[in-house]
């Protein structure tokens, strides 16, 4: 709708054609893929509230644009007025997919993690296994979010001087506190350990302490009305981080672990249940881009205490790569695994490997160097920017990549599957009459199999001569197993 509505406003609010190309260049973009993103969220029952906020200001949008088509073209005070609306529109829809559907990725990369080690445990072992985690984790970082959105909730009507900060802070919040209870849940199932949400969660107990203190300032005190809107501003920006680094971090782990997964249940497929073949890359990969990120993060520690006219722009350098360090290390074992050259880290490697001489030399630097300084605290923040473009830009490409692989995987299973004819329950010779020895393990068999959460698949299994087939006959001509959906292999 807001497309359409975008198209017919370009011819006539001429004033705004270049913000409007650009908000329309955006949307014809990304529109497609959000269709096609709601088509399978009603297939999955995912609930709308995820993408409610986005709607509601689309909507907005779209009423924006029909009116900037009316504004006169003399009227300079609403031209700037409309023009900042439609650019904000624009940055408004390019923060979502930047923040709130990183947090919906996430979560649905760990939820296909989950059903893959599902399938897995299936293919391998014959009988379902049940992978759930609990429902609730306490002191996780979803249980942190939920308690800083409740105090920013209480505090928005008090602190009426820091509204629109607040305002900011709850929208974003509203919008990935679900999926980041979701994630922590599924973590649960997946024993992946909290320590890599620990530096955010330290963040958002301090933001909730913030935000409290917001609300006793007073209304003609500027100095702590400035700095208390600063640090809210602040908050919010390291959580968006957070989703545009960290988060992508875990995800590129994430997505190499299904891999391996998959090419783990093919590998089965292929070979036959009971042929399980192993694919396990090695614990540590030399000269890997995690074990430069492990050196470098050293040296970064080592340098704070000495380097103390830097340690402002250090303590961010180190904060990133400590959240970001064991996923590179965990990464680089599945490239192992999964053969994947590591000339697409090359580039990040060497500049790690400069940085790491950089830190050193700042170290060196002394206090009344002015120029020295300033040209150090520049590299060094130039640095970290560069391992947050390696993970928005670069890290992106490979996850579309590591996506493809998973999806040409899939279908080649499917595939598989598909040779293998099995229409309705086999017809069964008549089981023996006598068949002295096998009336227990018959029992046993049909109490498992008639459960109502029994079994989906039950593989018999004896050294030859034993009795598994005419178990299997006696137990397909039992009157109380007839006449269910059986399938004799």
């Amino acid at each position: 709708m807001a497309l359409k509505v975008v198209t017919d406003a370009i011819g006539k609010a001429y004033k705004f054609k270049s913000e409007l190309e650009e908000l329309k260049s955006t949307l014809e973009a990304i529109t497609p893929t959000l269709q096609e993103i709601d088509k399978f969220n009603g297939v999955l029952d995912i609930p709308g509230r995820e993408t409610a906020k986005l709607k509601e200001e689309m909507i907005k949008g779209a009423k924006l644009v029909r009116e900037s088509s009316k504004v006169k073209r003399f009227s300079c005070f609403n031209r700037v007025k409309y023009a900042d609306k439609i650019i904000k529109l624009k940055k408004s829809i390019e923060s979502w997919c930047n923040v709130i559907m990183q947090t919906q990725m996430a979560r649905d990369n760990k939820r296909i993690l989950v059903e893959v080690l599902k399938m897995r445990s299936v293919n391998e072992k014959g009988a379902r296994v049940k992978i759930d985690g609990p429902c609730s984790v306490p002191d996780s970082l979803g249980a942190v979010f939920g308690e800083v959105l409740n105090v920013v909730k209480d505090t928005i009507c008090k602190a009426y001087k820091f509204k629109p900060e607040l305002e900011e802070l709850k929208s974003t919040l509203e919008s990935i506190t679900p999926n980041v209870q979701e994630i922590d849940k599924l973590n649960g199932v997946l024993d992946i350990p909290g320590p890599e949400t620990a530096k955010l969660k330290e963040e958002m107990i301090k933001g909730a302490k913030l935000v409290h203190e917001s609300s006793k300032v007073k209304r003609f005190s500027c100095f702590n009305g400035v700095k208390y809107a600063d640090k809210i501003i602040k908050l919010k920006k390291s959580i968006e981080s957070w989703c545009k680094v960290i988060m992508q971090t875990q995800m590129a782990t994430d997505n190499k672990r299904i891999l391996v997964e998959v090419v783990k249940m093919r590998s089965v497929n292929e070979k036959g249940v009971g042929d399980r073949v192993e694919i396990d890359g090695p614990c540590s990969v030399p000269d890997s881009l995690g074990a430069v990120f492990g050196e470098v993060l050293n040296v970064v520690k080592d340098a704070i205490c000495k380097a103390y006219k830097f340690k402002s722009e250090l303590e961010e350098l180190k904060s990133t790569l400590e959240s970001i360090t064991p996923t590179l290390q965990e990464i680089d074992k599945f490239n192992g695994v999964l053969d994947i050259p590591g000339p697409e880290t090359a580039k990040l490697r060497k500049d790690m490997i400069k940085g790491a001489k950089l830190v050193c030399e700042s170290s060196k630097v002394k206090r009344f160097s002015f120029f020295d300084r300033v040209n150090y605290a520049d590299k060094i923040i130039k640095l970290k920017k560069s391992i947050e473009t390696f993970c928005n830009v670069n890290m992106q490409i490979q996850m579309a990549r590591d996506n493809k692989r998973i999806l040409v995987e899939v279908d080649t299973m499917v595939k598989m599957f598909n040779r293998v004819e099995i229409d309705g329950p086999c017809s069964v010779p008549d089981s023996l009459a006598s068949t002295p020895g096998l009336d227990v393990p018959m029992k046993e068999l049909r109490t498992e199999l008639l459960k109502d959460d029994g079994m989906q698949v039950i593989v018999v299994s004896a050294p030859g001569g034993a009795g598994k087939t005419t178990l299997i006959k006696k137990l397909c001509a039992d009157d109380k197993v007839k006449g269910t959906n059986l399938c004799y292999l």
